[in-house]
């Protein structure tokens, strides 16, 4: 598979060799959890992008031009909150942060 990784790869992959932070991966799985679909994207020169939604049933946020991984990462959080907060993602994250206020208000 070029460019890629095979199946037989990834099944000989174990976590101890990619580790994602606690934070990260709880965000993904959060979404996850609660049926939010979205994407994190990047390009060769240090830019990153991030969606809320899926190609199949559309998107309803997106940017690009975000400086990081966890301003990226930021931006999937704080449009989750705003697109859904009815969300058991939602309700959950701002029950554990409480006192949060986005990085990313409505319209940016």
């Amino acid at each position: 598979m070029a460019g890629g990784v095979s199946g037989e790869e990834v099944n000989h992959m174990s976590d101890s060799e990619f580790e994602l932070t606690d934070e990260l991966a709880s965000l993904i799985e959060a979404l996850h959890d609660s049926e939010i679909n979205g994407e994190i994207g990047w390009f060769f020169d240090g830019v990153w992008r991030a969606k809320i939604g899926d190609p199949s049933n559309g998107y309803q946020a997106e940017t690009d031009g975000l400086v990081s991984l966890a301003a990226a990462a930021r931006w999937l959080c704080d449009k989750a909150l705003q697109i859904y907060p009815d969300s058991d993602f939602a309700k959950e994250y701002l029950r554990t942060h409480p006192g949060y206020q986005p990085h990313f208000p409505p319209g940016a």
